[in-house]
């Protein structure tokens, strides 16, 4: 193409966080976060559906502060943005410790294999619970 975008690799770890609520909620829920590790391969679909290397771990294994502020991150991008319902950012959490946005997904799986689920789940709300309060958040609007 004649337009590219380029971008500074950042090596680290990758971090995603799941977020509930409507724009202009006072409250938001922030899921429990979650670690990929691809093991040196992308993250793509293929991987993400049938390797069996990948790990995706939940609670991530990183201090309850680093954990809050991925959380206080993730709400204030969906807040921002103006979302409603549900929605997942990513970063990368650098070797010096600076945490990168990557990017937010404002639609994200809802198989109970996707990252979503398993963060509620972690949470201790079952999935149906959880497609429960989905829908009572867009009855809402």
């Amino acid at each position: 193409d004649k337009i590219v975008i380029v971008q500074k690799y950042i090596r680290g770890r990758e971090l995603t966080c799941g977020v509930m609520g409507n724009a202009g909620d006072k409250k938001l829920l922030a899921l429990p976060v979650v670690e990929i590790i691809a093991d040196g391969e992308f993250f793509d679909y293929h991987n993400k559906y049938f390797s069996k290397t990948v790990k995706e771990i939940c609670p991530a294994k990183i201090s309850d502060k680093l954990s809050e502020k991925i959380q206080e991150y993730s709400k204030k991008i969906h807040r921002t943005i103006g979302c409603d319902g549900l929605t997942r950012s990513d970063f990368i959490l650098s070797k010096d410790k600076k945490i990168y946005f990557l990017e937010i997904n404002t639609i994200p799986g809802q198989t109970e294999a996707s990252l979503c689920p398993k963060e509620a789940k972690a949470a201790g709300i079952p999935f149906d619970n959880f497609l429960e309060m989905q829908i009572k958040l867009a009855l809402e609007k």
